[in-house]
């Protein structure tokens, strides 16, 4: 019972955001950057499959490592919540030092540390 009830919160932590990233594709005209909205929903939707994946193979045990769904969960992560913020600043510079910033935690996830990355 309780394993079901886990697999349908982590289900549907992945479904929701898939679907609104989907069905809002042409919904935000009025933003210029209005296509990072719905790729950074489906983005965050992507980094809960990763996790579930994870998980699964912890046997749903919280276990701090690095491994490479966990990388792919972080990395859908922030790439969905850099996307949603580039899409709502104005600024260049800003946006662009985002990416950046976004790039090279991703990177470093391997390279140095997870716990610096993070």
């Amino acid at each position: 019972m309780f394993f079901s009830i886990l697999l349908i919160a982590h289900l549907q932590a992945a479904v929701v955001p898939i679907i609104l990233g989907i069905k809002s594709f042409n919904k935000f005209k009025h933003i210029s950057k209005n296509k990072t909205i719905p790729l950074g929903f489906i983005s965050l939707g992507l980094a809960s499959i990763f996790e579930m994946i994870d998980h699964t193979q912890t046997s749903w045990i919280y276990v701090d490592h690095s491994s490479l769904f966990n990388w792919l969960f972080y990395c859908f992560l922030s790439l969905g919540l850099t996307l949603l913020s580039i899409s709502v600043v104005k600024n260049k510079f800003i946006q662009t030092t985002n990416f950046c910033i976004f790039l090279f935690s991703i990177i470093s996830y391997f390279l140095i540390d997870k716990n610096i990355a993070l």
